[in-house]
């Protein structure tokens, strides 16, 4: 049931009101824009003019709106990258350094620095890999239920992903970890086989 101060009247009534088949309620004019505010008034100054919506000015009211909702998504999205590099880095950090020792044998083998490192780095980034296809379901879930926070019985919301954001994600995800293993890469570089190989046996 509606709220407010609402009249009910039957509806030859209401027809009757509204000139129903007999006068229009609404016109739609296009104007010069150099005298907008000239025919703005003279439509005013007509007897039986209520309102005047200007089609322009929801429009820029409107852009106004999505460059808010782009901004919030652009912090959002610069939070999650943050989360996701400080994540990303906590665990590469402990799971080379856990590896030290091994990582210093090989080495002391005569395996190449370039090839430990890229190891870890391959070992990393597939393991990044693995944890795309649950992120992307359970990202398009999350999608779909706060879609449907904003649906009412005027309009709803379909939700439809770009084959490219997946592909963007995806880059981007390998891009920080590979970036977050850059210092710990650094530390292996610089390891002191003899003192590393040493705590190993110990």
């Amino acid at each position: 049931e509606p709220l407010g101060a609402f009249v009910y009247v039957p509806i030859e009534e209401a027809r009757d009101l509204l000139g129903y088949g007999h006068r229009s309620s609404a016109f739609y004019v296009r104007a010069d824009a150099t005298y907008y505010q000239e025919v703005r008034e003279a439509l005013y100054r007509i007897p039986g003019v209520l309102t005047l919506l200007d089609l322009s000015q929801i429009k820029k009211e409107i852009n106004f709106y999505i460059g808010l909702m782009y901004i919030m998504i652009a912090v959002m999205l610069a939070f999650g990258m943050i989360m996701a590099f400080t994540l990303v880095f906590n665990t590469s950090t402990i799971n080379i350094l856990e590896r030290e020792q091994e990582v210093a044998t090989m080495l002391t083998l005569g395996v190449p620095q370039w090839k430990a490192s890229l190891s870890l780095t391959l070992e990393n980034v597939i393991m990044g890999l693995l944890g795309l296809l649950p992120g992307y379901i359970a990202a398009r879930i999350l999608m779909i239920q706060a879609m449907k926070l904003y649906e009412t019985d005027l309009f709803s919301f379909n939700p439809i992903v770009s084959p490219w954001t997946y592909l963007i994600v995806a880059t981007l995800v390998i891009a920080v970890m590979v970036l977050s293993e850059l210092p710990s890469l650094r530390y292996i570089n610089r390891l002191n086989l003899a003192q590393s190989t040493k705590s190993r046996s110990l």
